[in-house]
Order: C-alpha cells, then structure tokens, then sequence
C-alpha cells in the first residue's frame, strides 16, 4: 500500500473515532491487518499517529473504547507500534486520574456539606449520585457510599436536613448502598471522626499541594538558565494535556482540572499579603527557563477550540462565583484568543464589578484589535472623572497594566504597538502623576528601540515627574518582609524608575533636566535619585543642574521640615526605617558630579569645599566630608604649579551690573497673581546671584527675605548673605556690611533679629582673623546708635581688651566648642587645611627638584 493509502486510512480512522464509529473504525483497522496490504509496524504506527491526533485533543473516550475494541487481535508487532506512539500518553493520563481521584473526592465532599447547609437538597441529591457511582458508569460503590455517611454524620447540628436528602436518595440506590451510607453516618457522628471532617478544606489543600509538585518534576531543572529545549516543551506539553483529558473521563469536572491549571497562571501577592506570608502560585516560583515553558505549554493548549469552549461554558455556569474568576484566570493565561468576546461580555456586567479586575488582567493576554478599543474606551471613561478616587484609580490602574502587556506581545507589530502608547497618552492627557507614572513605567519596559523617540521623551519626564512623587506604600511594605522586589536601597521605590530612566540613555538627559528644574525646588530624596541617573549617564550637561540642587540642599533647614513631612529608607543592615538624612543626600550629589568629572564638575565640589572651610556651609556628616575632601585633594594634586591660585569655587560667571538690578527688582516684586513654584524659583534664583556679587548696596534687599514665609527662600537669603564673607571680606566691605546688619537687627522683628544673630555667629568673629577687623569696624563706625548695638552684639565673641595671649587663646576655644557652627565642622576645617599646607609644601619640593629634606607632616 503506497503512502497515499496509509494517510487515507489514517484519516478515516480519525473520522470514524471522532464521530464516534468506533465499529467501522475497528473493522478498517481488522480489515488492513487481515489483507496485510500493511507490515505490521507500519499499522501500528498509522494507528497510533491517529490516536494521538485525537487524544491531545481530547477526544478521550472515543480512543479509549477504540483502543479497547482493536486490542484483542493487535498483538505482536502491531501492538508494540502503537504502543511507541500511545503508551506514554496512556500512562501519564490514567496516572492522573488517580492522582485527581484525592481531589475529586474531597471536592464532592465539601460541596455535599455546602448544599446541605443551604438547603439545596435537589443539587446534594445529584452530587451524591456523582460521588457513588464509579466513572459515571451508574454502578454504586460501596467504598464511596460509606465516606458517604462519613460527610453526614459530620453534619449533626442539622441532622433534619440531611434526613430529607437520605429520602432523595433511597429512589436513587439500592437497599445495600442505603444500608452502608445509614450505618456509617452512625458512626461518625462520633466526636473524634467530627475533627478530622471540619478539616476537609485542610486535606483539599493538601493534596492540591501535592498534585502541584508533582507537575513542577516535569519542568527544567531550576538550576537550567537559557532558552528552554524543545524536548523540555513537549515533555511538558504531554503532561498538560493528560491533565485535561480526565475532564473528558467521568466523573472528574473542570474544577479539578482548573484548580491545578491556575497554579500556572501569574498572580502577584499583594504587599500586606506577602508581609503575612501568603504564599503565591507554582508559576512565581519558577526560573525564567521554567516560566517560558509553561507560557508556551498554555498558549499552544490555548488554541484548542474545544476546551476554550468547555472552560467558556464553565465559567458561564458559575456566574458570579469563585469559579467564575478561576476560569477567567485561566482564559488569560492561555491566552485564548477564542475566548475575547466572553470576556467582553463579562468586562461589560454591571454585577460583575468584583470579577472585573480579573478580567481586565485577562483581556491584557490578548492582541485583538477589539479588545484593544474596549480597554482604550474603559480607559478614557474613568479618566473623564470629575474627581479621580482611590477606587477608580485603583481601576484605571489594572487597565493600564493590561494595555501594558499587550504593547509588550510579540503579537502586536511596531506600528500597532506605537499607535496602542500613543492612544493611551492622548487618554491621558497629564491628568494624574501618578497615574501617568503607571503609564510610563509599564509601557516602555521592553523593546524601547520600537517606540518612537518622542514618546520616549515623554516616558521620561513623566518618569522624572515621579521621582517627586511620595511613597505612599505602609512602612510594612517598606522592607525584606514584603518580598524579593521589595529589597530597597536609599532609592527606596525610586529605584525601578531609576533603572527605567538609565536604560532609555543619555540621548533623553535634556528631558530629565527640563522636568528636574521645574520641580527642583521641593528638597527630599528625588535628588538622590537625579543624582543617581547623573552619574550613570555621566554627561557633563548634568553638572548646572546638580550645582542647583547642591545649592537647594544646603540652604534647607532640616529643622523646618514637619515630623510626618520627613522621609524615609530601609536600612536592610538594621531591619528598620531611618530618616533621610542631608548628608546622605549631600553625598549622593557630590559623588554624582566626582563620577561625571571634568572642570565644571570640579569647580563646583571644590566650591563646597571653600563653603565648609569659611563656615558658609556647615558640613553636613562625616561621610560627606571625606569624600569633599579627597576630591579636593585629587584636584589639588592635579592642579600642580597653579595651586596657590584663589578659586572661589563656583561655577564662574560674569555677573553685570543688570543682573543684580534685575535681581533687586524680582526681590521687590509682588506675585500676587503668579504661581507659587514660579515665585519661588525666581526669587532663589535672584538670591543666589546676588550672593555670589556679594554687592553690599543689595544687602538692605536681601535682609528682607529671611522673614519671607517660604522656608526655601529664607533659607536662600541667609545663605546668600553669609555667602558675603566667602572669601573672608576686605575691610571696608566688611564695615558696609555690618553695618547693614546690624542697622537692620536694631530696626527688626524678633524672628529677624534671631536669624541676624545666626549669620553674625555664621561670621566666626572669634577667631583671630576676624577679632581685629571686628574691633576696627565697631570703633570706624560713625553712628553712635549702630556702634553700642555692635559692642552688644559682638561682646559675647570678642575677647575683652587686655586679656594675655593665652587666656584669649583659651577662650577661642571654648568659643568655639560650643558655638552652633563649631560643633559640625571646624575640628575637620582644622585637619584639612593642615593636610592641605603639607600637600602644598610637597609638591613645591618634588618641583624644586627634591632638593633638602622632604615636608614633615608633623610641622603642620
């Protein structure tokens, strides 16, 4: 017989069986080993490719009673054939019906208790039968009759009820099976059999576990990394659909089959949950081989029409139950295509509000064009809220989620999943930063090099954006206990949008900059996070902009900041939540602009570092000043001969005669119908440039600020005005300057007279340097009222006249011990500038040829 012969029989064997002709499929297949038109390997082997063709799509029972028919007169080689193609598939799937007969059991069990319980006697009636009968063959079991009365005599508050069920029953089974079921309810009526029934549901689960770790034993290896095998894929596959057949074989239902099914399907735990230990399903504790098997197992079974239909219908039967929602589940991770307009149907339920998360996740699983316009048009209802609340945020994040996973389909070509990010943006308008952070963080993961560049541009501002943004997470979800993903550094939640922003690349660092500066003026740790992008991308475009924030930092009062305004991190050493520090911060930024180098970058650290040494700046931390400071040595030891250069240590620029006016006028300015964040900016802004003019005219301007009700711009004018004496002041501006000063405290407020009396301690008027210029400045004063104010003022920082060299020296120390700028920063000033004297003397000697003895660090 040619090969046309064979694939004839083969199909008119596949019709027979799936018509259920299982006599004329048995004759064909006596007729063909009769003739001996075929060897007998070559019909076993026809036969069992037919079989298989059937059984792996689940037309279980037909092959069964075929397989049954033929074996009697297919022995020998014939059998051995078959046997290569259908034993495994056998094997596997009637090991599974055993293995479900646990869970099937214990199933019926809890529903015969339920339906009692609601006084649904007809539906327990059915169930009983179901559970009597072997393989709904309608023969009774006496085994099962007697667990039977063991589900009964558990029910004894309501033995009324289970009486009127026994009378169903006794039309249904025979007197014996009657007998068997009374007998035992008897029985177990006893109080010890009563604690082992209430925990039926334990016992279920029990065996779902079980069942659970059994499919895992057919996936990789956990140890296996990379591209699963094809071997691997369809070892898994045989199993999967053996599972299923059983569906096919009574008296299993699809519960069985779905409750392990959804072990595969993702499902995130919850923050609080994975804090309580709840554990999630088989499929998060898989290794990216694992998981890519079971995604394609699930998506190749997906395509099975017959059994969407049946899980279709399933899901309709149980309208509204828990049932339901496991086979929504289902639908989505098989990524039923079929299924689409069920699952519409069911996003459209107005009683269905509850399912509605589930089957939106769902509807995300697949690329229909249809799903995509009915999620876009959810989407742009809930948008169009007059107020967006918890719960419709809540809503339009799931359907940002599925919109997210289907933009990332290998399904969805480039132009479709533009046009999908392009809608979605349009929906949103910028209506919610939060919401706009959902977009931009899930729709761009992967393939970005698909997504056209100024979308991308938008992802990143709406990224940047959301470095500003609280986390609003409960401390609980803050640390190791809520999950692996929850494993934070000082980034805390910012860290993913960091990633995110690293990964688009230096072509968008204008768009993180443009969105920094227009939010720059709210100090907290979105600056740790700018910095870390900075230095990532290491581009000296960046180094203005930290230069800003550094600026904004260190003129913030930490004080001024609320209890519950205060942020947090998770110190994963500690195992607790610590404030947010400024010197983390400072750190953060200094280190950013050391990785990004450069003459820009250094002018700025080296800025700082005169800023701490004057005592403009105190230092915020150790950690801080050690870094600053071996910066300043690297720069220092590159400078070489040009060391004893003054550099004042910011970014250089020529400041005119204009700029300061101009700066004036802002100062002077009414805002009265400008918004806040502009009137803040400009005004830091006009602070920060008349400090760095140092023009003593403006002081009478810059005075004012410090009782500006904005904490960020008082902070600003005394920054600016102790900015004055850095570099320490000639003589005739420093008596302009006090004399500015003091006019001002004599004529202020007690807030103002406060904060002049900081800036003078500020000044460091004890120590030596400044004492004489002091005194020099009090006695050249030429009003009388200005000269007693400053005798008061500086009486308590200047040694009196007369005093030897060694009790003023005692003094100054003291002095200096308890002043408020001392105790931060000036036992480090002294041991710096020592280090740098020796660093200086060195490289002169190394330059004179080594000539002498080299500098003794000791002598400084």
């Amino acid at each position: 017989m040619d090969f046309l012969a064979t694939e004839n029989l083969k199909k008119d064997l596949i019709q027979g069986i799936s018509r259920g002709e299982i006599e004329q499929a048995s004759s064909l297949t006596r007729n063909a080993a009769d003739s001996g038109a075929l060897s007998p390997q070559i019909l076993g082997n026809v036969m069992g490719k037919a079989c298989a063709f059937l059984y792996d799509n689940f037309f279980v029972d037909g092959v069964e009673q075929y397989y049954k028919t033929v074996f009697p007169y297919i022995q020998g080689d014939i059998l051995e054939s078959f046997k290569v193609v259908m034993e495994e598939r056998f094997r596997l799937t009637h090991e599974w019906m055993n293995k479900l007969s646990n869970l099937y059991v214990e199933r019926m069990a809890r529903d015969i208790q339920d339906a009692i319980r609601a006084r649904e006697y007809d539906l327990a009636g059915q169930l009983c039968l179901h559970l009597v009968r072997v393989k709904g063959t309608g023969e009774p079991n006496l085994e099962r009759a007697a667990l039977l009365g063991n589900i009964f005599g558990t029910l004894e508050n309501i033995q009324d009820q289970v009486e009127d069920v026994m009378q169903r029953l006794c039309s249904l089974f025979p007197e014996r099976i009657m007998q068997t079921i009374r007998v035992n309810q008897k029985e177990r009526l006893a109080l010890i059999y009563k604690s082992q029934m209430e925990n039926r549901g334990q016992e279920w689960q029990r065996n779902l576990t079980i069942a659970t770790a059994e499919i895992k034993r057919y996936l990789p290896l956990s140890t296996v990394a990379g591209e699963p095998d094809p071997s691997d894929i369809e070892k898994f596959d045989l199993l999967i659909r053996s599972i299923v057949r059983c569906y096919y074989m009574p008296p299993y239902a699809l519960d069985d089959i779905l409750n392990l099914l959804v072990e595969l399907r993702p499902h995130e735990v919850s923050a609080a949950g994975a804090a309580s230990g709840m554990e999630s399903r088989l499929y998060n504790a898989l290794n990216p081989t694992q998981k890519k098997v079971v995604i394609e197992v699930l998506t190749l079974l997906g395509k099975n029409r017959s059994f969407v239909k049946e899980i279709v219908k399933f899901g309709r039967a149980n309208q509204g139950a828990r049932r339901q929602q496991i086979a929504i589940e289902i639908l989505g991770g098989l990524k039923a295509e079929k299924a689409a307009d069920y699952l519409i149907e069911c996003l459209q339920d107005k009683k269905g509000a509850l399912m509605r998360p589930v089957v939106i996740d769902s509807l995300g699983s697949l690329v229909r064009q249809d799903v995509r316009v009915v999620l876009l048009d959810l989407l742009r209802t809930k948008i169009q809220a007059k107020s967006i609340g918890p719960q419709i945020r809540e809503e339009i994040s799931h359907i940002l989620l599925a919109l997210a996973k289907i933009s990332r389909n290998v399904n969805l070509s480039k132009e479709e999943r533009n046009a999908l990010i392009r809608d979605v943006i349009q929906i949103l308008d910028d209506k919610d930063s939060r919401i706009n952070l959902i977009c931009a963080e899930n729709l761009f993961l992967s393939r970005q090099d698909e997504i056209e560049k100024d979308l991308r541009a938008w992802c990143v501002e709406r990224l940047t954006e959301g470095l500003w943004l609280r986390d609003t997470s409960p401390d609980f979800a803050q640390g190791t206990r809520a999950g692996e993903s929850s494993q934070r550094t000082l980034l805390g939640q910012r860290e993913t949008i960091v990633d995110l922003i690293s990964q688009l690349g230096p072509e968008f660092l204008p768009s993180v900059i443009k969105a920094s500066e227009i939010r720059m003026i709210h100090y907290g740790s979105a600056y740790l996070a700018v910095a870390e992008i900075m230095s990532r991308m290491g581009d000296e475009r960046a180094v203005p902009l930290l230069d800003k924030i550094l600026n904004v930092t260190m003129t913030t009062d930490e004080n001024e900041i609320g209890k519950y305004e205060r942020e947090h991190y998770w110190d994963n050493a500690g195992e607790t939540l610590r404030i947010l520090e400024k010197d983390k911060i400072v750190h953060g930024i200094v280190y950013a602009l050391n990785k990004i180098g450069g003459e820009a970058a250094d002018r700025v650290v080296e800025g700082l570092y005169h800023k701490f040494q004057s005592g403009e700046y105190p230092i915020p931390g150790k950690e801080t000043g050690d870094l600053v400071f071996r910066i300043y040595q690297r720069i220092e030891e590159g400078r070489g001969e040009q060391s004893d250069k003054n550099v004042s240590g910011n970014v250089q620029m020529t400041i005119t005669r204009e700029m300061i006016e101009e700066a004036i006028k802002i100062l002077k300015k009414s805002f009265i119908f400008s918004n806040s964040e502009k009137r803040r900016m400009q005004k830091v802004g006009a602070l920060q440039l008349l400090g760095s003019a140092k023009d003593p005219v403006a002081l009478w301007d810059i005075i004012p600020q410090l009782e500006d009700k904005d904490s960020l711009v008082a902070a600003s004018a005394m920054a600016a005005i102790v900015g004055y004496n850095a570099p320490p002041m000639g003589m005739e501006k420093l008596r302009r300057f006090l004399h500015v000063l003091v006019s001002s405290w004599e004529s202020g407020s007690f807030d103002l007279r406060q904060k002049i009396e900081k800036i003078i301690s500020g000044l460091q008027p004890e120590r030596d340097a400044m004492k004489g210029k002091i005194r020099e400045a009090i006695e050249t004063e030429s009003d009388h009222k200005i000269r007693f104010y400053m005798e008061k003022l500086f009486v308590d920082h200047l040694a009196p006249r007369g005093k030897d060299k060694e009790e003023a020296e005692e003094e100054q120390i003291d002095n200096a011990e308890t002043s408020e700028t001392g105790k931060a920063s000036t036992a480090n000033i002294a041991a710096w500038e020592r280090k740098r004297l020796y660093l200086e003397a060195r490289r002169k000697w190394i330059a004179g040829g080594k000539d002498g003895d080299p500098p003794n660090p000791a002598d400084f």
